[in-house]
């Protein structure tokens, strides 16, 4: 996560404080929208992932069992 992000929101939003649970549970909610996966549909493989980890967000679009 880039340092100072999540202070940005905040103060984009006019929010006192935004969390790594709120940001991940709006990137989780758009990317299950059937909108943004009709729009994405020649893109994404049909299973795409976001892993979160300690260190770093990782967007991670390679199928289940690919190498």
């Amino acid at each position: 996560m880039p340092t100072g992000l999540l202070r940005y929101l905040a103060g984009a939003l006019g929010l006192d404080k935004v969390t790594v649970r709120d940001l991940t549970a709006y990137a989780m909610a758009v990317a299950g929208h059937s909108a943004f996966t009709e729009y994405f549909a020649g893109v994404l493989p049909p299973q795409p992932r976001a892993n979160r980890t300690r260190r770093r967000v990782v967007l991670d679009f390679d199928r289940p069992g690919d190498a």
